[in-house]
């Protein structure tokens, strides 16, 4: 009876898994969400936001995700489109906080002026007039809604961010009588001449209202007495904002940001606007003026190096950090726009995010439309000419960040509900002496050293506060959306490139790393076929903290390799736009067929003696001459048939480019390995 009663449970979980795979979607039903795409295809199309009503009302798009206006919005009631909303974009101002020269005021340089800012503009006008009543007010960089902000709530009302212009001019009228000027016919003068403030305003088209706010807030400086120099430009590198702050190029910014995720735990603005980081637009240059705020740096310091004890703690850094950043106001925080999205009804496998709507990642694996094995998704941009898109610069702005996780894989992703990091494909473990103890590093475990180009032992005594494990059994072994292997070669590579790019003073120059970042990875070790260890002085009292911050981007090496030679070495392309100005050279753009023809003869050119030591790790190198040639074949047979190089691991691979309509054609991968039905 014990067997037959077994054969029974084997014979229904075997027909259990055959209508399982034979229907995939009843995984969405039962709530197993899948990794593979309920798609089979996927476009991404430019589409105005003019003309998106009009194509959402024909189906000639189903989804919608370049925020439509609120006349439009509800111009779709009852035409069978929903409407999904999110608080997912930001705007505020930053400050140039400069010393004044003997010729030159400039009072955003006294912090009592920059916080009287915040009096000075009614954010809630902003939201009625130019916002059309879709947002809200906005005083800090955490969203309203997320566990976080009511940990220093009853810290940012006690602050008056009230609008009274009365109130704001007398406070800056006595700053700048301190400063030497003096008003005369209700305009500010120094030394006879005017004072002028100089506001940098982005022009551009990715970010909406941004140039409305900053004619509103010109006006509002030019109402108490100051004559205002209007600044526009479309691309921060071309600016006056990469320019050294000291030189008084500028003296406001306006900012603008939209968000496609949220995360539990956000100390990042308090790390962010501390002197250590140097944010402050031009002061990252070597030799350039950064303003000093050594409470601020501390704070901002321990927070990103987890020096806390516990959550309680943490809570202490959070509050204290969020006074320092508000007194201060080297940027201030003005409104939140509600984005405004669409799809159509029949659209199915949609779970908004509370913060940032259908944008959030999962959606795009999820989503399908019944009966069709296409869904179309309509967006304010794709990919233009002369734009960057390749392994340095896959995602120059939000709009093609959703195309990148359609074509990316990633380690994990924050959950839309608690905001805390969850493993997708990346199953990984911590062992941790934080915050005060130090785990020892095995001598076996490596470092990259660039001064010798090879791995090196650490040998004993070297130390770090935390180890995690990366489970990389459902990655190594799986495939690149070419069919080649994904190997150990693929990750030696990307973590040396992230070594070299800091190390290495000639890719310094032209990469963009977060050198601070990468300075806590202490060592790396291969424990077995399949796990990776990387030990990191890292310590946070949530372990998905901790793992999202020892995470990396694999690539295929022989790609990556090819592309970064032609740009590090060469200096022939460039992987940015502002890098591609400094150079005079182009932006390196793999859907370009010349860029194409290019990388190819460099990948052709690839020779496996070159790159050993970069493979070797003790005794073993991880490079074998056949996979080399396997990658190279595939390479170009990818690009012969789909006409790009984009080659990566993620749920949909990029099919084509039609250049004429700038839409991009994406298909399911359905390689062997990628499927699997439960997030682990």
């Amino acid at each position: 009876m014990k067997g037959l009663t077994q054969l029974k449970i084997a014979i229904i979980i075997i027909i259990a898994l055959i209508i399982l795979l034979a229907f995939p979607r009843i995984q969405e039903m039962v709530g197993e969400p899948s990794l593979s795409p309920a798609a089979e295809n996927m476009a991404f199309k430019k589409v105005s936001p003019e003309d998106a009503v009009k194509q959402l009302i024909a189906r000639d798009i189903d989804v919608y995700l370049g925020t439509l206006s609120p006349e439009d919005a509800a111009s779709l009631k009852g035409k069978g489109v929903k409407i999904y909303t999110a608080p997912s974009q930001f705007f505020g101002l930053d400050f140039n906080p400069a010393p004044s020269t003997n010729e030159v005021i400039n009072p955003f340089s006294v912090k009592e002026f920059r916080f009287a800012v915040n009096n000075l503009i009614n954010r809630q006008e902003i939201v009625d007039t130019i916002l059309k009543g879709y947002g809200s007010p906005r005083k800090i960089s955490i969203f309203d809604a997320s566990p976080d902000y009511g940990l220093v709530k009853d810290v940012v009302d006690s602050y008056d961010f009230s609008y009274n212009q009365d109130s704001a001019s007398n406070k800056m009228d006595s700053v700048m009588s301190e400063l030497g000027a003096v008003k005369e016919e209700g305009k500010w003068l120094f030394k006879n001449q005017p004072v002028v403030i100089k506001i940098a305003i982005y022009e551009g088209t990715a970010y909406g209202e941004v140039k409305e706010i900053g004619e509103y807030v010109a006006e509002k400086f030019e109402d108490i007495g100051f004559s205002v120099e209007r600044i526009y430009y479309s691309n921060s590198s071309e600016s006056v904002l990469g320019q050294n702050p000291k030189n008084l190029s500028w003296n406001v910014k306006i900012s603008g940001a939209i968000y496609y995720s949220a995360s539990k735990f956000d100390d990042y603005f308090i790390i962010y606007q501390s002197p250590f980081m140097k944010t402050l637009a031009g002061s990252s240059k070597e030799g350039a003026w950064n303003y000093e705020n050594e409470t601020l740096d501390n704070i901002g310091k321990k927070l990103f190096n987890g020096n806390y004890n516990d959550e309680n703690e943490w809570v202490s850094l959070l509050r204290d950090g969020t006074k320092e950043v508000l007194e201060n106001a080297y940027s201030i925080q003005l409104v939140t726009k509600k984005q405004i999205f669409a799809a159509n009804d029949y659209v199915k496998g949609i779970n908004p995010s509370e913060y940032v709507g259908i944008r959030d990642l999962p959606n795009f694996r999820s989503m399908y439309v019944p009966g069709k094995d296409k869904i179309i998704i309509g967006t304010k941009e794709t990919y233009e000419q002369g734009d960057p898109f390749n392994y340095s610069w896959f995602a120059t702005n939000i709009y093609r960040m959703d195309i990148k996780q359609c074509l990316r894989d990633f380690a994990g992703w924050n959950n839309k509900d608690n905001l805390e990091y969850e493993s997708n494909r990346w199953d990984s473990s911590i062992t941790t002496a934080g915050p005060e103890g130090k785990l020892d590093i095995p001598s076996d475990a490596f470092m990259w050293d660039s001064a010798k180009h090879g791995w090196v032992s650490l040998g004993e005594g070297a130390s770090a506060t935390t180890k995690v494990t990366f489970d990389l059994s459902k990655y190594i072994g799986t495939k690149w959306h070419d069919g080649s292997n994904i190997s150990w070669s693929d990750i030696l590579y990307t973590l040396y490139v992230d070594q070299e790019s800091v190390h290495n003073e000639k890719w310094s120059e032209v990469a963009d790393m977060d050198a601070e970042s990468l300075s806590r990875i202490k060592a790396y070790r291969i424990a077995d076929d399949t796990h990776l260890e990387v030990y990191v002085d890292i310590w946070h009292f949530n372990k998905g903290m901790v793992v999202s911050q020892a995470t990396f981007t694999p690539n295929n090496w022989v790609l990556y390799a090819a592309t970064n030679e032609i740009i590090y070495e060469d200096r022939a392309m460039m992987n940015s736009l502002s890098n591609a100005d400094t150079y005079g050279v182009p932006a390196m753009d793999l859907l370009n067929k010349d860029h194409i023809k290019t990388v190819l003869e460099k990948v052709n050119n690839l020779d496996s003696n070159k790159f050993s030591s970069i493979f070797t790790v003790g005794e073993k190198n991880y490079l074998t001459s056949s996979e080399l040639e396997e990658k190279k074949l595939n390479i170009k047979s990818w690009a012969d048939k789909h006409n790009n190089l984009i080659i990566v691991d993620g749920p949909f691979y990029l099919d084509s480019f039609d250049q004429e309509s700038r839409t991009v054609y994406l298909k399911a991968s359905r390689t062997s390995g990628y499927s699997f039905s439960k997030r682990q």
